[in-house]
């Protein structure tokens, strides 16, 4: 499987931006099998405003 540079791009601005300016303003869920996070979401005024998700 190849990377995607522009994907890759995209997903590494916005991780730049997840502790200091998202975080801070979503309410966090995280999701974990066996102890182990698998994803999380940020919710905000009852909107889903971010899901990630282990690919795995």
């Amino acid at each position: 499987m190849t990377s995607d540079s522009s994907a890759d791009a995209d997903r590494d601005e916005t991780a730049s931006h997840l502790q200091g300016e998202y975080f801070p303003v979503v309410h966090l869920t995280v999701a974990e099998r066996d102890g182990t996070p698998v994803g999380y979401s940020g919710t905000l005024d009852g909107g889903l405003e971010m899901l990630f998700v282990d690919a795995s």
